[in-house]
């Protein structure tokens, strides 16, 4: 979406209602530390975010990062500069500092170019975490790989905290679907239980739910409690579907929502 093209957004959003809206960006920002970070992909520059965040302020509405800090990266590894961070096909290489260093350089662009102590670190769909370059290049031992993933995850918490970000959130799927296995409609997990060492690991960080098909308000409901095992501030993504009717608050933020 163009600079413009986002400024409409904002203000068809305020006209609405909503006060909130996330920009997502997955490798669609300029790093300077990262020259080939975006390139030649559409990338806004620092200057762009800003612009757009300072428009955002005159109707009151909170622009928040959201971005990718595991999966989706299929076109950074397009740029032989990263095949060094690649696991496996969009997955990055956890437990590789070189790989944290990107993420650290793509927080530190974000934390100056955004007003917010919030931000969405993505790490949806990257079930293979663990299967690729990690099993010879970093530990060939079979790993749980639900631990690996809150490994990391950990680590990305504490670089977003140190510039500033306080207030993180990630898709809630990726440990959904390494604990229990993949897709099945309905999800397998909707009838399952977390571990108490999965419970006790997880770190505080606010989970927002997302889907493609439509669910019933049992399995909507379920789905809610079945996240809540994990965190205790869930919310909530329906790609453009209404909701079901539930008594949950309405809807104030632009492209996500907070369920209490």
């Amino acid at each position: 979406m163009s600079v413009d093209g986002v400024k409409k957004f904002i203000r068809q959003s305020a006209l609405m209602g909503y006060n909130y809206l996330q920009l997502y960006t997955e490798i669609t920002f300029e790093v300077p530390e990262e020259p080939y970070f975006g390139y030649m992909k559409g990338r806004y520059t620092k200057e762009e975010l800003k612009e757009i965040v300072a428009y955002g302020k005159r109707f009151e509405v909170e622009l928040v990062p959201c971005t990718q800090t595991l999966g989706h990266m299929a076109e950074l590894f397009k740029w032989k500069q990263y095949y060094e961070v690649k696991d496996i096909e969009r997955v990055l290489l956890v437990d590789y500092e070189r790989t944290y260093r990107l993420i650290e350089n793509m927080l530190k662009t974000l934390a100056e170019c955004f007003d917010t102590d919030r931000i969405n670190l993505g790490m949806d769909e990257a079930y293979f975490i663990g299967l690729g370059r990690y099993l010879w290049f970093i530990d060939n031992k079979e790993q749980d790989r639900s631990l690996l993933f809150i490994k990391h995850l950990k680590r990305v918490l504490l670089l977003a905290e140190k510039y500033g970000f306080t207030k993180p959130s990630i898709w809630y799927d990726n440990v959904f679907h390494i604990e229990f296995k993949g897709y099945s409609i309905p999800p397998v997990w909707l009838q399952s239980e977390f571990s108490e060492e999965i419970r006790a690991a997880f770190p505080q960080v606010q989970m927002i739910f997302w889907n493609y098909v439509p669910y019933s308000v049992f399995n909507f409901t379920r789905a809610v409690n079945m996240i809540k095992q994990l965190s205790s501030s869930v919310g909530s993504d329906l790609n453009g579907r209404a909701p079901p009717q539930t008594k949950s608050p309405p809807y104030r933020s632009s492209h996500r929502d907070f369920l209490r």
